[in-house]
């Protein structure tokens, strides 16, 4: 399951960072260069990888939701424990 706002949250801190990178807004870049195909080719493995990283997340924390005997643990425990992570 993908939670769209962490997913978009992750995603445009990290392109925000690659739009740094290149220290201008990416309106000034002329979409006809070899920059503008490195940053859109970027752009899609950003938005790859944060679907990857929210999916990983999510199972991580599924996993604390029962204890070693197979019963789903108390909320303070379950908390406890993905907090810890």
């Amino acid at each position: 399951m993908l939670d769209a706002e962490s997913y978009l949250r992750i995603a445009n801190n990290l392109f925000s960072q690659v739009t740094k990178g290149f220290g201008e807004s990416l309106k000034n870049i002329k979409f006809d260069n070899t920059d503008a195909n490195l940053i859109q080719y970027m752009r899609g493995n950003i938005f790859k990888f944060s679907a990857a990283k929210n999916e990983k997340q999510f199972r991580e924390i599924s996993s604390k939701l029962y204890d070693e005997n197979g019963k789903i643990k108390s909320f303070q425990k379950f908390k406890d424990d993905v907090t810890a992570m």
